[in-house]
């Protein structure tokens, strides 16, 4: 796992994979709760690895979820059934929120993660580091890390 930068006040960590089965037990960044946004090719893998992906995810403490990607609808709806069959009850206050991003760029989907993702209100505290999790593709880990790290320009002022 490598640290990208701070960003709006969210410390962003990325971790490569080459195939879901390289996922670590731990995904812990800093805090118990984290953002998480996915870039992957869901339409490579069965629902049941991806309920694999989204159980353990939400397990280890994702507070919200984006994903992005080819079928990442599909992905985001599994991950949203995991959330509702572990939280029935959750409430405006305390739903674990997710976003797909089907029709959006790879920079779009995460200047929204970076500028407009925010946690429900019973994360808010604990939920200041996210973890971008890439799938299968070194190019979008390129792109990702220079979306997101710091330009000169910023690191100056």
């Amino acid at each position: 796992m490598k640290y990208i930068g701070n960003r709006n006040e969210k410390n962003f960590y990325l971790h490569s994979l080459g195939h879901l089965v390289d996922l670590p037990m731990d995904l812990a960044v800093v805090g118990n709760q984290f953002g998480l946004f996915i870039a992957m090719d869901a339409r490579e893998f069965s629902d049941l690895e991806l309920r694999r992906l989204a159980s353990h995810c939400l397990d280890q403490g994702a507070a919200y979820v984006s994903v992005w990607g080819p079928d990442c609808e599909r992905l985001h709806d599994i991950f949203d059934l995991c959330i509702i069959a572990a939280a029935p009850q959750a409430t405006v206050d305390d739903v674990i929120c997710t976003t797909w991003h089907a029709k959006e760029s790879l920079d779009e989907a995460l200047q929204f993660v970076r500028i407009m993702a925010e946690p429900a209100r019973a994360y808010e505290f604990t939920c200041h580091s996210w973890l971008i999790l890439v799938v299968g593709s070194v190019e979008w880990t390129e792109e990702i890390t220079e979306s997101l790290s710091p330009t000169s320009d910023e690191t100056e002022e």
